[in-house]
C-alpha cells in the first residue's frame, strides 16, 4: 500500500505541475480552451460517465473503425501483421538474445505489492526490465486517472477531470475489446508456444482459456492497446504540449520491446493492438467534447449588402482568414 499511495501522491504533483493551463473561457457548465488555434468546450464529466458512455462510443468505435477514411490503415494493419507472423520466433529470438546481453534477462519481475484472496492485484517493478514491462500495467492508467481527478477538482479544471473520465473508459472499452478478439483467436504466448510462433486455437472453451491464459491470450497486446489509448486520449486533449507524443512514444518502444523479450507477447500481437488504442481513444475525445471554431488555416469568404455614409447601396465581399 506504501508503494500505492506514493505512487499516487508523485502522479498527482508531476500532473499539476505539468499540465495546468488556464481556460480561455471559463464558464458554469464548462470551460473553452484553444488548441493549435481551435477552441474546444469542455465540461464537467458525471460520476460514472467512464460507464455509462462505453455503449454509445464502442459502437462509434466500430462505426469509424469501418468507414472508408481508414480502410487503408487497417490494410497497413493486416498485412504487417502477416508479415510479422511469418518472422515471429526469429524475431524473438534475436529480442531475447540482446535481452540477456544487455543483463535486462527474458523474465517477468514484478513484485507482488498488494495481494487480495491470494491475489495479486498491485504488482510494482523490481529491475528495469519490469519497470518497462510495467509501463502498460493499467494501474499506470487508473494512476494518470486519479492525478488528473485531483488537480482537476483541485484548479476547477474541466479539461483536466473530462481527460481523467476518458482515461477510465479508455481502460475499460480497450480491455472489452482486446478479451473478445482474444478469446476468438486464442493465440499462444512465447511462453507456451508449442510450435514456432505458437498456436492458434480459435474459439477456444471459456474453461480451457481461464485454466491456461497464456496458452490463449497473446492476440492482440491488451498491454500495448491500452498504453495506446491512455496515450492517444492525453495527446489529444493537450495536443500543445509537443513532448507528449516522444515520450510516449519512446514508452510504448520499450514496453513492446519487453514484452517479446519476456515471453509474453509476439511481436505480430502488435500492429492490430496499436490501430485499436488509437481508434478507442481518437473516439472518446471526439465525442467528449465540443469543437466551436473551424481549422484557422481555412478560408471563408462571404458578399453582404453595404449601405456607405452618403446613402447609396452595393454589394461588399468579406474575406475572413
Amino acid at each position: 500500500m506504501k508503494t500505492l499511495k506514493i505512487f499516487c501522491t508523485v502522479t498527482l504533483l508531476l500532473l499539476n505541475s505539468a499540465f495546468a493551463a488556464d481556460a480561455v473561457a471559463p464558464s458554469q457548465d464548462g470551460s473553452v480552451y484553444r488548441m493549435e488555434g481551435i477552441d474546444y468546450k469542455y465540461t464537467k464529466p458525471k460520476a460514472f460517465d467512464f460507464l455509462t458512455r462505453i455503449p454509445k462510443d464502442g459502437w462509434k468505435f466500430l462505426d469509424n473503425s469501418f468507414s472508408s477514411e481508414y480502410l487503408g490503415a487497417w490494410g497497413i494493419i493486416a498485412v504487417s501483421t502477416g508479415i510479422l507472423i511469418v518472422y515471429d520466433q526469429q524475431i524473438t529470438n534475436q529480442f531475447q538474445r540482446f535481452g540477456r546481453f544487455t543483463h535486462l534477462g527474458n523474465h517477468e519481475n514484478t513484485v507482488a505489492t498488494l495481494r487480495v484472496g491470494g491475489s495479486a492485484l498491485l504488482r510494482r517493478p523490481s529491475d528495469v526490465g519490469s519497470l518497462f514491462y510495467f509501463f502498460g500495467d493499467g494501474w499506470v492508467t487508473l494512476g494518470l486517472a486519479a492525478g488528473f481527478l485531483g488537480t482537476g477538482y483541485i484548479s476547477n479544471d474541466t479539461r483536466e477531470m473530462q481527460v481523467a473520465s476518458q482515461l477510465v473508459q479508455g481502460l475499460l472499452t480497450t480491455g472489452i475489446v482486446t478479451q473478445l478478439i482474444k478469446r476468438t483467436t486464442g493465440r499462444e504466448s512465447p511462453i507456451k508456444a508449442t510450435k514456432s510462433g505458437g498456436r492458434w486455437r480459435f474459439f477456444p472453451k471459456t474453461s480451457d482459456f481461464q485454466n491456461n491464459i497464456s496458452a490463449y491470450d497473446a492476440f492482440p497486446s491488451g498491454h500495448l492497446a491500452a498504453t495506446m489509448t491512455a496515450f492517444t486520449i492525453i495527446s489529444q486533449n493537450y495536443s500543445e504540449y509537443t513532448w507528449i507524443k516522444p515520450v510516449g512514444y519512446t514508452m510504448m518502444t520499450l514496453l513492446g520491446y519487453q514484452m517479446v523479450n519476456n515471453s509474453v507477447h509476439w511481436i505480430s500481437d502488435y500492429p492490430l493492438a496499436l490501430g485499436i488504442g488509437y481508434m478507442i481513444g481518437k473516439t472518446i475525445v471526439n465525442n467528449s467534447r465540443e469543437k466551436l471554431s473551424n481549422d484557422p488555416n481555412q478560408i471563408h469568404s462571404y458578399f453582404t449588402p453595404l449601405l456607405d455614409p452618403g446613402g447609396k447601396m452595393g454589394v461588399a465581399w468579406i474575406l475572413d482568414y
